[in-house]
């Protein structure tokens, strides 16, 4: 025969979902085909048999885990079917791996704030590739000595615009984040911070009174902590005006003042019977009016005010117009020589 024998045969793609080898059969059979009076002959039968390996199962590490302030973690692959599994480090993160062929092994030693990943390797059988799938675990530090800052007194305030404090929160560790809030204010006022995560961000306010304000420190696991600042904001205080502005008396006649419209507490009325020199206080301090009696000399009167916050430590005082008081002294009554007699005649005489 001249036919020429094959040589090669090019099979379709062979595939095994199964878990154990899967044999494919095949069986060729030579022909001579019929050539002119020749008949077709089938010659001898030969098999081959290919062993097909099961494929890996497909890695699955299992999920991202994070903890707070835990030193251990439970791995929680999925068991491969087909392959075997091994768990390795990727990074320079590691830790103790109680058996790296355990899908479920026990990592421990983690530090806080340390992110390990780990991946979960399916080897094929024989020849066959594998796969491959990464997990991260981290722990999470305790939030501690988390502190607001000291207590603040801002004497300042006027009517016209806002006062500012710089806060003093604590740093912000590793992972942490910072909440500034506002816990209690006066009614009306427009607290606000320049930036509520900073710890040392600026907190304003138009508005006197007592403020509480809160610093809350929190990380992805842990529970947050928080602590409270107190911030007093005292109005300065306003002179306000005495009235009136002058008057003119006699001796020992008696002048009413008034006094209207200071912002603040009045700390004192004064006098002067020195043209302002020196200054004595009016005991006990009047309130919005007062009357001088029996009044003998010129006397300038004036109001201090004070802050509110005085007590406090707010030392900021305001001084009123002055008002002056002119006292003169009452006429008094000449005298008359004794009685004289006249005729009718010029005459002169001395009275």
């Amino acid at each position: 025969s001249n036919n020429t024998p094959a040589t090669a045969f090019n099979a379709t793609t062979l595939n095994n979902s199964g878990t154990s080898d899967a044999i494919v059969r095949y069986v060729f059979t030579a022909i001579n085909p019929a050539n002119g009076a020749e008949p077709a002959c089938t010659g001898d039968q030969t098999t081959v048999d290919v062993t097909v390996l099961p494929g890996a199962s497909a890695a699955n590490a299992g999920p991202d885990a994070s903890y707070c302030n835990s030193a251990t973690h439970t791995l929680a692959a999925t068991a491969p079917t087909v392959g075997a599994g091994t768990w390795s480090f990727v990074g320079a993160a590691t830790a103790t791996i109680s058996n790296v062929n355990d899908p479920n092994a026990i990592l421990t030693g983690l530090q806080n704030n340390v992110t390990y990943t780990l991946r979960w390797t399916v080897a094929g059988v024989g020849s066959c590739g594998g796969s491959t799938d990464d997990v991260s675990v981290i722990s999470y530090p305790l939030i501690q000595n988390v502190n607001a800052g000291a207590d603040q007194r801002i004497c300042t305030l006027t009517t016209t615009g806002d006062v500012t404090a710089t806060l003093q929160g604590s740093a912000l560790g590793t992972n942490e984040t910072g909440l500034w809030t506002i816990v209690t204010a006066p009614s009306g006022s427009n607290a606000r911070f320049t930036n509520a995560a900073l710890p040392n961000t600026q907190f304003q306010t138009n508005r006197a009174g007592i403020y509480t304000l809160r610093w809350t420190v929190s990380n992805p696991k842990c529970t947050a902590v928080f602590d409270e600042v107190t911030i007093e904001v005292f109005q300065q205080p306003v002179a306000g005006t005495l009235s009136p502005n002058s008057t003119a008396v006699c001796s020992g006649a008696s002048v009413t003042l008034t006094y209207a419209s200071g912002i603040g507490a009045i700390g004192a009325w004064e006098q002067s019977t020195d043209n302002g020199t020196s200054w004595q206080p009016i005991t006990p301090t009047p309130t919005n009016t007062y009357t001088f009696n029996s009044l003998t000399a010129n006397t300038q009167v004036r109001v201090q005010m004070i802050s509110v916050g005085a007590s406090s430590g707010c030392t900021q005082t305001a001084t009123s117009n002055v008002v002056t008081i002119t006292v003169s002294p009452n006429t008094v009554a000449g005298t008359i020589a004794g009685d004289t007699l006249a005729c009718t005649s010029p005459v002169s005489g001395n009275l």
